[in-house]
């Protein structure tokens, strides 16, 4: 249901184009389709780009990462403090 108001300027732009609000309201609908599929495939279309440049060297990095020997074991260190605060 639309706003009672934005009824108004539908009707008021089917009549001045001389036809039924219902097909001004799916001419508007289909334009709004068309430029979000539109969107989309461009978006779609950068990041396969993307994908297709970055992809070889995240996979040269990965396998970097899988033949490199493994780092040595840290021990982990325990640091106690004390404080001096409220002692005598």
């Amino acid at each position: 249901m639309l706003h009672p108001q934005l009824h108004e300027r539908l009707k008021d732009v089917a009549a001045h184009l001389g036809v039924a609000p219902a097909t001004v309201a799916t001419m508007a609908i289909g334009e709004y389709v068309a430029r979000q599929t539109a969107a989309l495939g461009a978006m779609g279309s950068a990041i396969d780009k993307m994908i297709e440049h970055v992809g070889p060297q995240m996979q040269e990095q990965l396998r970097l990462h899988a033949e490199a020997p493994p780092a040595p074991a840290r021990r982990a260190t325990l640091a106690i403090t004390t404080s001096r605060k409220g002692r005598k």
